[in-house]
């Protein structure tokens, strides 16, 4: 009981936003009004102080939405986030993170998610880090998820990115 106690971690949230169209280029749906509901579930686990795993699903639906709608506002029960995170997880050392994860690289201004939309975007990753006093350094490889609402996302074939991104921490007092 105290190890699970220690070890598991919950996460949840439920978005509920009811959008409402005037005007006949705003939106595709004919109907004045829908509501877009977001529900995600999570479960972390974290059995030694260097090893973590963590699964997020997620489903997304477009309520009263008159015709078909898009994947970024529809995308019912999926699995969301799924990886495995070796290494020193807090402080200083070296970090390897591979799976499918949200990022938000550089204060969101090279890759981002944004929590505006319904369904976010999300990268099947390899990830690894090295963090000092000075220095933080990540090098990335991966692929953008492709939303698909008939069965489970999965990366989008032939698309892939490569990121080596560093900040240092100590050139000028109080900023990197």
């Amino acid at each position: 009981s105290k190890f699970l106690e220690k070890t598991l971690v919950f996460t949840g949230s439920l978005r509920i936003r009811l959008e409402s169209t005037q005007g006949s280029d705003f939106s595709v749906t004919p109907a004045n009004a829908y509501a877009l509901t977001r529900a995600r579930f999570g479960v972390g686990f974290q059995p030694v102080s260097w090893l973590r795993v963590f699964g997020e699903a997620a489903d997304d639906r477009a309520e009263f939405y008159k015709t078909t709608p898009p994947s970024t506002l529809d995308d019912p029960f999926d699995l969301r986030q799924g990886y495995i995170e070796a290494g020193a997880l807090d402080g200083n050392g070296v970090r390897v993170r591979v799976g499918r994860e949200d990022m938000t690289i550089g204060s969101g201004r090279l890759v981002a998610v944004g929590d505006w939309g319904n369904d976010a975007k999300t990268f099947d990753v390899a990830r690894g880090t090295i963090t000092s006093g000075f220095l933080n350094m990540e090098v990335i490889a991966g692929s953008p998820v492709l939303l698909d609402t008939t069965r489970f996302d999965r990366h989008k074939p032939g698309e892939h990115f490569y990121v080596a991104y560093s900040t240092f921490k100590s050139i000028l007092p109080g900023g990197s």
